[in-house]
């Protein structure tokens, strides 16, 4: 593989950091200023002449949103919460501003939170929004974190769900009726002990909530709960398994497929200048190196298998796809091969914001960790 040195980086000089003190928020740039900036990004993207797997990537913005705008409007429909009426009636939804966000599907804190609460405030009667689910990402568990008195103030860990190491939230069933019972009375038991009129009241509200949907899996679950709360937003649910479902998606893991090697050169070289201008010592920050090595390049995707998630390998030379040590298929020609297009290929982190961001959004709201992250995201 032929080595890379990337030219002149211009990183980033501010800092995210958590706030340290409550209530606090972090909005860099000024959040009055991210309208106008994702106005900018439309119409600069629609200029645009780069060309990914042969085509024009401001031909496959258009199709990328329409495709994921109408699987996300099925989804919501699925999940019992109304459709926003531009997501069912707009003329041409590919045009519209279409302002972003995601995260795990996990029982959020109010600092992750504020993300779907501002893109809810932001968008404007043009546009929409859009929350990805990231049920490709592996969580040990599901819980939340309660306050509990005995002697003194104190934290409890009330667990929902848990799974096995490196198995995806796709792959985990809804709770059972049974299973969300125990997990409010769970949380019940330590609220009681708390002579705070004002945090039963909040909870009292949450613990009427029916059991969510089975149908719908773990993370459907977790997000129909969450929306339930919120009441009638104008954005619309998508998890990220469901984008193997579009072209679009196909033809951006193709292009990457197919230039393994040129990629993992700029991924790497990329990740150690941001290493060392940050004064970063740890391989594994922000994310490891792609691995090459025994004449398989490893790509930036995970494949679900036996329920759970392998990093991605293709070998260049015979073009085949490799799931850890198992062949998996063949890397075709067509993106819309049948069974490439069936095949349960997830992007990791830097793909499913290089993706969003590229063929998707016009502006993407992220947490502070993914912040700092996809800097290296901007320089690869």
């Amino acid at each position: 593989m032929k080595a890379v040195t990337p030219g002149p980086i211009e990183w980033p000089v501010m800092d995210l950091e958590i706030p340290a003190i409550s209530p606090a928020a972090v909005a860099l740039p000024a959040y009055d200023t991210w309208l106008a900036i994702g106005r900018a990004n439309h119409a600069a993207m629609g200029g645009v002449t780069v060309e990914i797997g042969d085509r024009p990537l401001r031909e496959l913005r258009r199709q990328a949103r329409t495709e994921v705008l109408d699987l996300a409007a099925a989804y919501t429909r699925s999940l019992g919460v109304g459709v926003p009426d531009r997501a069912a009636n707009a003329p041409d939804r590919s045009a519209d501003l279409l302002l972003c966000t995601g995260h795990q599907p996990v029982l959020v804190h109010p600092g992750v939170w504020m993300k779907y609460l501002a893109l809810s405030r932001l968008v404007p009667s043009d546009g929409m929004g859009l929350n990805l689910i990231v049920d490709s990402d592996a969580v040990e568990e599901i819980a939340v974190e309660v306050p509990r008195a005995n002697g003194r103030l104190r934290r409890e860990r009330v667990v929902l769900a848990r799974a096995g190491v490196e198995v995806p939230t796709e792959a985990l069933p809804a709770p059972t009726a049974a299973e969300w019972r125990a997990f409010v009375a769970g949380i019940d038991a330590h609220l009681a002990t708390l002579d705070e009129p004002e945090v039963g009241a909040g909870w009292a509200r949450a613990r009427q909530m029916p059991a969510p949907p089975a149908s719908v899996a773990l993370p459907g679950a977790i997000t129909a709960a969450r929306r339930m709360l919120e009441g009638p937003r104008p954005y619309l649910d998508l998890p990220v398994s469901q984008l193997i479902r579009t072209s679009s998606f196909r033809v951006f893991v193709l292009a990457m497929l197919s230039d393994a090697g040129r990629f993992a050169a700029t991924h790497n070289a990329c990740l150690a200048a941001y290493r060392e201008h940050y004064g970063i010592r740890t391989a594994a920050q922000p994310f490891p190196d792609l691995a090459v090595a025994a004449g398989r390049i490893e790509v930036p995707f995970w494949y679900i298998a036996d329920g759970r998630r392998w990093p991605l390998f293709v070998d260049a030379q015979g073009r085949r796809m490799w799931a850890g040590d198992r062949e998996v298929g063949s890397i075709p020609g067509d993106p819309d091969d049948h069974h490439f297009s069936r095949a349960p290929i997830r992007p990791r982190a830097l793909t499913l914001t290089a993706f969003a961001r590229l063929f998707v959004a016009d502006l993407f709201i992220h947490g502070v960790g993914v912040g700092r992250y996809d800097r290296a995201t901007d320089a690869i």
